[in-house]
């Protein structure tokens, strides 16, 4: 019994591994992509094969929007982690790219169509759980726009927010990184964890937002991790922890004599030096 259970568990893998790729039919995805304009259809055709099974339900996240969104869902299906393409669903793929631009309609801030889609469009903040997280962050922090009128009066209220509400916890050794609704309904995260909340609030009231990390300061060991918005003239330091040091360049400078010698932003799929 136990040699029949160990062949199954050692077959199981290739099964399926095969089933995985039963679905993928690369005669249908060339038809499909060539409802697409020219220039698109080699770089999506990858993509779409890159999804195996689930290329079908990237390519209803794509018809199934308005013909003035597809390239947005064409740019985030060509940009997005493998592992995201096996996963994400044509609606939680919609959500972010809608409520993107719902927002995009209603700010009283303008957002500038350089950023929009590196840093409001993407859905990925860091390696947290893929989730629908748009409509709940904009039905719940989008009524704040009707008084703060300034990106800087947003942000400011989104850091406290975040300083007031959310407890700092820790992360068990087997458990996954929280998604940002779960940060928010717990009311408690990593450093990390509230980051992503932060940072995907921000993300759905039209201001662009990356979490910026580094790995340590001069010659100390130790290093930090903070939030940072473009306010409209440049990128400038959100501390969760602290909402008193908002937009304050140099509050790791003061402990740290030898000052910060590497710092890397993620604003959604790419990872940037901005030292």
């Amino acid at each position: 019994m136990r040699r029949l259970f160990l062949i199954a568990f050692l077959l199981l893998p290739a099964t399926l591994f095969s089933s995985e790729f039963s679905s993928l039919d690369s005669a249908a995805i060339q038809k499909a992509v060539e409802q697409f304009p020219d220039s698109v259809q080699e770089e999506l055709f990858s993509s779409l094969a890159d999804a195996a099974g689930n290329w079908n339900e990237l390519l209803d996240g794509i018809l199934l929007l308005p013909d003035t969104l597809q390239d947005d869902a064409i740019w985030l299906i060509n940009r997005m982690p493998h592992l995201d393409r096996l996963e994400i669903t044509h609606s939680i793929l919609a959500e972010h790219i809608i409520y993107s631009h719902r927002i995009k309609r209603i700010a009283p801030y303008p957002i500038p169509d350089s950023l929009f889609r590196r840093y409001i469009l993407t859905y990925r903040i860091y390696e947290e759980p893929i989730e629908g997280w748009r409509k709940p962050l904009f039905e719940r922090f989008s009524p704040i726009l009707k008084e703060k009128k300034s990106i800087r009066e947003v942000a400011k209220y989104v850091n406290e927010f975040i300083a007031d509400s959310v407890k700092e916890g820790k992360s068990g050794f087997f458990s996954g990184m929280k998604s940002p609704l779960l940060v928010l309904k717990s009311h408690r995260g990593t450093k990390a964890e509230t980051s992503l909340l932060a940072t995907a609030i921000l993300k759905t009231l039209g201001i662009p937002a990356r979490r910026v990390y580094n790995r340590y300061f001069g010659e100390e060991k130790n290093g930090a991790s903070w939030v940072e918005i473009f306010d409209g003239k440049g990128w400038i330091p959100v501390y969760l922890d602290n909402p008193s040091m908002f937009g304050n360049f140099t509050r790791f400078e003061q402990k740290h004599p030898h000052n910060i010698t590497f710092a890397v932003a993620r604003g959604g799929f790419t990872m940037e030096n901005v030292t």
